[in-house]
């Protein structure tokens, strides 16, 4: 998906359609393709790796969403390489839409890499 296409404003038609604090919109090719919105969210992309004399499918990346007491949403960026015994956080984004007296386009990026 183009990184300008992010912008068009569909989030807002169907956040009032259909509810949900979180965006998804997935193309995956030919196979097919996901635009919705949802309360929470998983999203694991993998990719074929090899191992040895073996190829695999690896979890390489995911999207976690969480909403906090505070009415806060967020989306956690994670990564994983078979060598580390950790996956490494590299993102942390968060928003406050139920905040009244905030500024509505305001989002804080956390961007320092945290082990999980």
């Amino acid at each position: 998906m183009p990184i300008e296409s992010q912008q068009t404003g569909i989030s807002s038609q169907l956040r009032y359609q259909h509810g949900g604090h979180f965006l998804v919109d997935c193309e995956a090719g030919e196979e097919g393709s996901l635009c919705t919105t949802a309360d929470s969210i998983s999203i694991r992309a993998g990719q074929q790796i090899r191992r040895g004399q073996d190829v695999e499918t690896w979890n390489s990346v995911a999207i976690y969403s969480n909403q906090e007491v505070d009415g806060s949403v967020s989306l956690r960026l994670i990564i994983f390489h078979p060598d580390w015994e950790e996956p490494l956080q590299i993102a942390c984004l968060r928003s406050r839409p139920e905040d009244a007296f905030g500024q509505a386009s305001t989002l804080e990026c956390d961007l320092e890499h945290k082990h999980l």
